[in-house]
C-alpha cells in the first residue's frame, strides 16, 4: 500500500481488505517535510550526564526508538538498558552485570523487533539477548566462537521488514542473519559470500541498519568506510575512505538511514555526524570534539525520530543529544 499525503502533520489509516477490517488498524502515521539538513545544530537539547542514575549513563553506546520516540539506550559501562522519552522523561530500566539471562557485559547495540522486543547485543558475552518493551527476558541465543551462530564480540543489530535480524559479528569480521527468533539463516563475509567478490577486506562490522528498500548498511570501524549490501544479497561495494573531508571517514561506528534514504553515520575519531543523500554524495557535516552543546567526544550512535529529529549517542560525554 502506498498512501502520499496532501501536507505534513499526522494522519489516520483505516485500512480494510476485500470488505474486511485488517487488524491492528487504523494506523497514526507521521506526515513530514523533507528534513533540512541545513538548519542541524540550530536547536540541540541534552539528555543524560554521567553516573548510574535513571537519566545518568556511563560511556552509553546504542540507541533505537519506538513509533512514539521512546529512546532505547544501552548505556554500556553501567551494563543496562535504559528506556527514556525524547522529552527527557525517564521510564524504565533493566539489567545489571553477570552471565547470566537478562544480565549484561557492555551492552553495545539495541533495536526493536515485532511486538517492540527490544533485542541487545551483549556485546562483552558474546551473545544477543531478547527482552519485551517492559524488560521482562524473553530468550537469549549465541556464545563466543567462529561456528554459524556463535560471535567474537558483537556490536550492533537492526531488523529489516522481512523479519530478519542482522548482526554486525565485529572480531568474526563478519554479518550474520538470522530470524527474529534467533534462527541462523546465513552469513555475509569475504570467505562465504559470493557477493564479496573482489572486496579484499572485511575488518571490523560496527553499525548495522536496512534501508526502507531493504538495503543492508555497515560501518567497517578499521577500514574507515561503509558496505552497501543489495537487497538480493547478490551485489557488494564499499563507499567512503579514511579522512576528514566530506565523504571521508576516521572509525565510523553507529548508521542510520532517514525516510528520504539519507544516510547518518557516526565518525568516533572525527568527532563529527556526516549525512550523505542515498547515491552516497555529501550533504551536511556537524560536531567538532569537546562536550558544550554542540560538540561531540567520540560519538557512537544515531537514530531517527518520528520527527525527523536525530537522536545522538555522544558516548564519552555520556549524554544522548537531540538535533
Amino acid at each position: 500500500v502506498t498512501l502520499v499525503p496532501e501536507r505534513p502533520g499526522r494522519i489516520t489509516v483505516n485500512l480494510r481488505l476485500r470488505g474486511r477490517h485488517v487488524p491492528g488498524s487504523p494506523f497514526v502515521l507521521p506526515a513530514l517535510e523533507a528534513r533540512d539538513y541545513a538548519q542541524l545544530g540550530s536547536d540541540v537539547r541534552v539528555i543524560g550526564r554521567q553516573g548510574d542514575g535513571d537519566l545518568e549513563f556511563n560511556r552509553p553506546w546504542g540507541i533505537c526508538a519506538d513509533n512514539a520516540d521512546n529512546l532505547v539506550i544501552a548505556d554500556r559501562s553501567n551494563n543496562q538498558i535504559k528506556i527514556v522519552h525524547s522529552s527527557g522523561s525517564f521510564l524504565r530500566k533493566f539489567g545489571q552485570r553477570g552471565e547470566g539471562p537478562g544480565e549484561f557485559n557492555r551492552p553495545a547495540g539495541v533495536c526493536l523487533g515485532s511486538d517492540k522486543r527490544i533485542y541487545v547485543a551483549d556485546k562483552d558475552n558474546h551473545r544477543v539477548q531478547v527482552f519485551t518493551w517492559t524488560g521482562q527476558f524473553i530468550r537469549v541465543f549465541g556464545k563466543q566462537g567462529k561456528g554459524p551462530g556463535e560471535f567474537n564480540y558483537p556490536w550492533d543489530l537492526a531488523v529489516g521488514k522481512a523479519g530478519r535480524l542482522a548482526v554486525a559479528d565485529s572480531r568474526n569480521h563478519r554479518i550474520q542473519l538470522f530470524s527474529e527468533d534467533g534462527d541462523y539463516v546465513t552469513e555475509f563475509s569475504i570467505a562465504r559470500s559470493p557477493g564479496f567478490a573482489g572486496i579484499k577486506s572485511f575488518d571490523c562490522p560496527r553499525g548495522i541498519v536496512f534501508t526502507s528498500s531493504g538495503q543492508l548498511l555497515c560501518t567497517d570501524f578499521n577500514l574507515h568506510r561503509f558496505l552497501v549490501i543489495e537487497s538480493d544479497f547478490s551485489q557488494v561495494r564499499f563507499m567512503g575512505v579514511e579522512g576528514q573531508g566530506p565523504g571521508q571517514f576516521c572509525r565510523p561506528q553507529g548508521i542510520a538511514v532517514d525516510l528520504e534514504g539519507n544516510i547518518i553515520i557516526c565518525e568516533a575519531r572525527n568527532h563529527r555526524l556526516q549525512i550523505l543523500n542515498s547515491r552516497g554524495a555529501f550533504v551536511r557535516a556537524f560536531g567538532s570534539n569537546g562536550s558544550k552543546i554542540g560538540q561531540l567526544n567520540r560519538p557512537a550512535c544515531v537514530c531517527v525520530l518520528s520527527t525527523g529529529q536525530l537522536a545522538v549517542v555522544d558516548s564519552e560525554n555520556h549524554r544522548v543529544l537531540l538535533l
